[in-house]
């Protein structure tokens, strides 16, 4: 049973059923994107791994507060999804190279802050596309969480690196991040300004076919389990 603090309200004119693509993807944005993060309107941010359940809710999260957003996503549909989702630059993992992308687009100055969910050799190529003073927040390491760190890059621009795990947190913490979400996400999600990107709804019963989906790298956006009531 989940504690009440913990919990956010359903938004207005949301369907539960598209609620709960909210939280996960709330708690992780709010707290890495604009605390640790410190994103801020006029900004721009890379976010990697931005077709996921995660990544299209930041894109969204970026835009509303004035950011400048940038995405890397792997293949025509996903990249097509991006645009819709009116990304400045959306770049193909699969056909472009990120780092050149970035410094051709923004004329050498690079980005604010990193949304990294990659890890391994991306931090490197990652810490070469920050501004002066950008931040760099890793999600997770999907190739390798151990890397070489160049601090000559990280001194001589003063960058920033950092990181979090939701599950560890105190409740105390959850909650404070909780409030924090109410009062400056639901608003946006009420008011349709930001919505949860559902890529496909399945029984419960299929939660190996959800999985599956999952591994194959095949959504754009969340995959949900529908629990018969």
């Amino acid at each position: 049973m989940a504690r009440a603090e913990l919990c956010l309200i359903v938004p207005v004119n949301l369907p539960l059923a598209q609620a709960a693509g909210v939280p996960e993807a709330a708690f992780t944005v709010w707290h890495n994107l604009f605390e640790l993060g410190r994103l801020q309107p006029g900004e721009s941010v890379l976010i990697h791994g931005a077709a996921s359940g995660v990544g299209t809710f930041a894109i969204q999260c970026a835009q509303a507060c004035g950011a400048q957003v940038i995405a890397t996503a792997g293949g025509a549909d996903k990249i097509a999804a991006l645009k819709k989702l009116g990304v400045w630059r959306a770049i193909d993992r699969h056909s472009e190279d990120f780092v050149a992308v970035i410094l051709d687009e923004t004329q050498g100055r690079g980005v604010d802050v990193v949304l990294d969910n990659v890890g391994g050799d991306y931090v490197a190529r990652n810490l070469s596309v920050l501004a002066s003073g950008g931040r760099h927040v890793s999600l997770s390491f999907m190739q390798g969480a151990k890397i070489e760190l160049d601090l000559q890059c990280v001194m001589r621009k003063g960058l920033s690196l950092t990181s979090s795990t939701l599950r560890p947190k105190s409740a105390a913490e959850k909650a404070r991040l909780a409030q924090h979400i109410s009062k400056h996400l639901l608003p946006l999600l009420a008011s349709g300004r930001i919505a949860p990107t559902i890529f496909q709804t399945l029984p419960l019963t299929q939660a190996a076919d959800a999985h599956r989906i999952l591994e194959a790298n095949a959504n754009i956006g969340k995959v949900l389990l529908q629990v018969a009531s």
